[in-house]
């Protein structure tokens, strides 16, 4: 195991997805971590109310790239910094998950997977359903 991606949509893991990130640290000690977290594509045109709000949202996800780069680097990786790379990509999350994946020739994709309710599903999709149906590589779905 070479690399491994860890796809971060919030600055928090559940303690247990913490103790797997943890237990393959130590399983494959010079693997390469990276750490991608995905914008939301949004389209202004498409609603126009939406365009007033558009910097508001854009500073919203930046400000939570920042947050979930300082986790990551003071939780996850304090001892192991050089181990890991931080990326932000901008489009719609599964695909461009699993496009970072194989861009950066990825072993295996982190995913911290939360239920959403079962509207939220029916209307938004699932990220995690997504990448697992869509990757090359293995996806380890962490609750």
């Amino acid at each position: 195991m070479n690399r491994i991606l860890l796809a971060m949509k919030t600055p928090t893991l559940s303690e247990r997805a913490v103790a797997v990130i943890r237990d393959l640290m130590q399983a494959w000690p010079k693997a390469e971590w990276i750490v991608l977290h995905v914008i939301p594509d949004i389209q202004p045109d498409s609603v126009y109310p939406y365009q007033a709000l558009l910097p508001r949202e854009v500073a919203r996800e930046n400000g939570l790239a920042d947050q979930i780069e300082t986790f990551v680097r003071t939780t996850l990786f304090q001892d192991h910094v050089d181990r890991m790379e931080f990326c932000t990509v901008i489009g719609k999350p599964a695909p461009s998950i699993c496009v970072v994946a194989e861009d950066r020739q990825a072993d295996l994709i982190l995913l911290d997977h939360r239920r959403n309710g079962k509207v939220d599903r029916m209307l938004l999709g699932s990220v995690s359903y997504g990448v697992a149906h869509m990757a090359q590589v293995p996806v380890l779905l962490m609750k």
